[in-house]
């Protein structure tokens, strides 16, 4: 099986919209933090990386990555992930990452993900390094009855 793992750089993303945009939709539709444009606005403005993968031509998967710059390390980030035949392409696209990664300068590599992902990716030795924890608020407020008496 041939696995071809690339990211698409930004003079040529007219030429992937059309297959790239159906395989990252359910990702971004998973949340309702952004909306699918907002996403192609960072890919098209360079803030993220859009990456293809093919198995013998044919497109299973789309993702996206971006470099942060921490006070003490540097890492690549995976932050949407869409497509099919994840079994199959997974070591490819992270083995890919990971030498994107180390030439440029980053000293890890992370991503974002539902509990799922880190069954997956376990066997790659990742490691789970936090959970995020949500509350929604009603128009940016929580109920007075929700609050600590501060007085």
């Amino acid at each position: 099986m041939s696995v071809s793992v690339g990211y698409i750089p930004l003079d040529k993303l007219h030429l992937v919209w059309d297959t790239a945009l159906p395989l990252l939709r359910p990702a971004v539709e998973r949340q309702d933090d952004i909306q699918l444009t907002q996403v192609v606005d960072e890919i098209c403005s360079g803030s993220l990386l859009l990456w293809m993968v093919h198995v013998e031509e044919e497109p299973v998967m789309a993702l996206t990555t971006r470099v942060i710059e921490y006070p003490n390390r540097k890492a690549v980030a995976i932050e949407w992930v869409s497509g099919s035949k994840m079994t199959e392409v997974m070591a490819p696209v992270l083995n890919t990452i990971e030498r994107f990664a180390e030439a440029h300068g980053c000293d890890t590599v992370e991503g974002p993900g539902r509990p799922g992902w880190g069954r997956v990716l376990q066997a790659y030795d990742w490691k789970p390094m936090y959970t995020v924890y949500r509350k929604e608020l009603r128009n940016g407020q929580q109920d007075a009855g929700d609050r600590p008496d501060l007085d």
